[in-house]
């Protein structure tokens, strides 16, 4: 018998080679498609965050008053009643937003002291 040394791959070596390439590629493409969408969740989100952050800082920097109210900016609804006490000022507020995953509501409750 003769020995013969082989160089190279064979057809099925290269197209399993292939296959694995193609599933790991499509994977990268699906996760990354993921990340996309959770990115632009979390910007809508950062952003009704801030919003309602910002409304909080100037209810808390006004004098003790009850007052409600809405505002609507950027795509975020924002309602806000402040209820006076005898020493302090509760401050109860929500963000409503709505995007691809539907509405959703943050709500941020606080309270400052009167002086």
């Amino acid at each position: 018998m003769k020995d013969t040394m082989r160089y190279g791959l064979t057809l099925v070596e290269v197209l399993i080679a292939m296959l694995i390439f193609a599933v790991g590629v499509l994977g990268l493409a699906a996760s990354s498609a993921s990340l996309a969408r959770q990115i632009a969740w979390n910007s809508d989100r950062s952003r009704a965050s801030s919003l309602a952050r910002s409304r909080f800082e100037t209810l808390s920097a006004s004098p003790c008053a009850s007052a409600a109210g809405t505002d609507r900016s950027r795509g975020v609804t924002s309602q806000w009643i402040t209820v006076t006490r005898p020493s302090f000022e509760t401050i109860d507020e929500t963000a409503t937003r709505l995007d691809s995953r539907g509405l959703h509501v943050d709500a941020l409750h606080g309270g400052v002291p009167c002086n």
